[in-house]
């Protein structure tokens, strides 16, 4: 239920504002950390796969983003890691029903094959001109490539890199508590306070 209305806040983020794809990234980034945290349960693999079809199907109703959703790099992360969570979840099926040799045989194969083919299906759709890194995406990537390639862009006041000065006349000395926020969330940390740490260094980042 949670992941369905989920979806329905993201379809709304995309149908206001160009800024969902921080959304759409933000959680595919969560989830593979919760992956690498050893973190990671059937509870999270069933909202995530319900968020990526349902929210994937509703951003394709808004004519401005339509086929983008498969087509932008800007969702690229949320396609690659709801398929490395199908073969994660498929590893710990296969974990459960063989024995250890077998198992890891069968996990070598299915990781070789996972990544092999995401890296054919990228290679092929880049090449042909299915998907390419949009300006936006190549400025995450590297701050200075706006400012190089596209002035127009980087010309945008909001697109200037923050100056430390304004996030303290923003939050004033709430700034002191940055660090002890982040202490309790990485201490006896539950699902909502990691994402809430991972939700503000990439807030700090892109601002």
């Amino acid at each position: 239920m949670w992941s369905c209305m989920c979806s329905i806040a993201y379809f709304y983020m995309v149908a206001a504002w160009g800024g969902y794809s921080f959304i759409i990234n933000i959680i595919p980034m969560y989830v593979l950390g919760l992956i690498f945290i050893k973190k990671f349960n059937m509870k999270i693999y069933v909202a995530y796969s319900v968020f990526y079809i349902m929210g994937s199907i509703l951003a394709m109703q808004i004519p401005f983003v339509n086929f983008a959703v498969v087509k932008a790099s800007e969702h690229l992360a949320s396609h690659g890691v709801f398929f490395i969570v199908q073969a994660y979840i498929l590893i710990i099926w296969l974990k459960e029903r063989l024995t250890a040799e077998r198992f890891e045989r069968y996990s070598r194969f299915v990781l070789t094959t996972t990544v092999i083919l995401a890296g054919v299906i990228f290679f092929y759709a880049s090449i042909t001109g299915l998907t390419r890194w949009s300006g936006r995406s190549m400025t995450l990537l590297d701050p200075t490539y706006a400012k190089k390639y596209i002035p127009i862009i980087a010309s945008v006041s909001e697109h200037q890199p923050t100056t430390w000065g304004s996030y303290f006349f923003d939050v004033q000395y709430l700034l002191i508590f940055i660090p002890v926020g982040f202490y309790f969330s990485y201490h006896e940390p539950t699902y909502g306070k990691l994402f809430i740490a991972l939700y503000g260094i990439l807030s700090v980042y892109f601002s």
